[in-house]
């Protein structure tokens, strides 16, 4: 948790953990990642071994899925292949 500083300094901050590649917008595959790292963290810090599992990563895209939707309508993108991926920025955090 983040108690110092104003709400947006908060929301940047926790922001800025989950855009680890500092695109200034966290895909799926980001989030996910963070996930993964931070139950491993918090298995070490309580000396209990947590698996990212299928649960884990519907649970994952459930919660991806609402942040990437905006009044009803999905935030997308195009990669460089045209591929199509979801993503939010820090404006929907």
């Amino acid at each position: 948790m983040i108690y110092n500083g104003s709400q947006e300094e908060k929301d940047l901050i926790s922001f800025m953990m989950l855009d680890m590649r500092g695109q200034g917008k966290i895909d799926f595959h980001s989030y996910e990642k963070f996930w993964i790292n931070f139950l491993y963290m918090y298995g070490e810090l309580l000396q209990v071994k947590m698996h990212y599992n299928s649960d884990s990563e519907e649970l994952t895209r459930q919660t991806f899925n609402q942040l990437v939707t905006v009044n009803g309508t999905e935030k997308v993108k195009a990669d460089e292949k045209g591929r199509k991926h979801a993503y939010f920025d820090l404006a929907d955090f």
